[in-house]
């Protein structure tokens, strides 16, 4: 299980990839928080899974919420 990708809160436009969605105990580099229609949002620039030494980027434009009131992953 894990989060799925968001699009860019500011645009609307949905996720440019669903692959290599961050499953539970990944870590994202990126920046943030980025306050957008009343939500806070974590624009992701790479992702390390769980059980891996190595950060992957993912594509420009991948966002995902800041806080869900708990841990996301």
């Amino acid at each position: 299980s894990g989060m799925f990708w968001r699009g860019d809160p500011f645009t609307g436009s949905g996720p440019p990839t669903n692959d290599n969605w961050p499953r539970n105990g990944a870590l994202l580099r990126g920046t943030g928080p980025h306050d957008a229609r009343g939500e806070k949002f974590f624009k992701v620039s790479a992702i390390q899974q769980a059980g891996s030494s190595t950060f992957v980027d993912v594509p420009d434009g991948t966002w995902m919420l800041y806080n869900q009131g708990g841990l996301l992953l």
